[in-house]
């Protein structure tokens, strides 16, 4: 018998067993439940509804205070998706999951046609940590990386994450987008950065847009243009790993779009291994 219900507190140990055993493919869903839990406000909050089979969380729809509609599971993931639908209180704006969760997704609430600024199905690559391959340039300290300072936050890296908005998630490049940004990159909760310097010179960054339980995933990966076909990219995103495995994290995922070849090709070269798909549809 299924039953599919908003998630509680107490429902939180279970929910993050679940979360576990599928965590390559969950690392927003458990980042944030360890942000804010399943009753938290603010940002990285969410409403969460569960499929239970059998008392066992079978499959769990989680719409975020952003309006990102984040999936994991199969069974009974079509009446928690429905659920999350109309008791989540905010529009849709955008769907993610695993590439067979997000299609049913889709399909369940009729948002195949819908018009997207992103509709993307990307590799997902993980490393075991101990396997990275640093390059040489790091490895012999030409290049140097660094954790990025307040400074840098309020000067060239909220340019940066604006243009990477701009060019990787197709926002519209408007004040008021740069000035969100500003504001994100620069409060306390903002996601950790790091920058990689060639003489001195910043040349390029990269982040963790989700942690979890040892596991961390890489986001917002950008190289400015004059900068660009130099390896930056690869070295700075070897440096931050180089820093959460000194730190105790063990293994690291990441998503890359199919015809990103210069992505695929730094990340392999990094030890990354591809494992799967996971899909990404944000509305216009």
């Amino acid at each position: 018998m299924l039953l599919t219900r908003r998630l509680v507190r107490e429902d939180e140990e279970q929910l993050k067993r679940f979360l576990e055993a599928n965590l390559d493919t969950s690392m927003i869903l458990r980042s944030n439940l360890e942000l804010t839990g399943v009753q938290g406000q603010g940002r990285y909050s969410g409403d969460y509804f569960g499929s239970f089979e059998q008392q066992q969380l079978a499959a769990v729809a989680a719409h975020y205070w952003n309006g990102n509609l984040v999936v994991q599971g199969s069974s009974g993931l079509d009446a928690a998706v429905r659920m999350a639908a109309a008791e989540g209180g905010r529009p849709i704006r955008g769907v993610l999951g695993p590439a067979a969760s997000l299609k049913r997704t889709l399909e369940t609430l009729n948002l195949t046609h819908r018009p997207t600024a992103i509709n993307s199905l990307e590799w997902l690559f993980t490393l075991d940590m101990k396997a990275l391959h640093v390059p040489k340039p790091l490895a012999d300290g030409l290049w140097q990386w660094r954790r990025a300072t307040p400074g840098d936050r309020a000067s060239f890296l909220a340019e940066w994450r604006g243009d990477y908005n701009v060019e990787a998630l197709h926002i519209q490049d408007t004040q008021e987008m740069r000035r969100e940004v500003r504001d994100s990159i620069t409060q306390a909760t903002a996601m950790d950065l790091w920058v990689l310097e060639v003489e001195g010179q910043p040349v390029s960054m990269t982040g963790f847009n989700a942690e979890a339980v040892g596991v961390v995933q890489v986001g917002g990966v950008w190289t400015p243009p004059p900068f660009r076909g130099r390896g930056y990219g690869r070295a700075v995103v070897a440096g931050s790993l180089l820093d959460r495995r000194a730190e105790g994290a063990t293994r690291s995922v990441l998503f890359t779009d199919h015809d990103n070849l210069a992505a695929l090709r730094a990340y392999e070269a990094l030890g990354y291994r591809r494992a799967g798909e996971y899909g990404l549809w944000l509305f216009a």
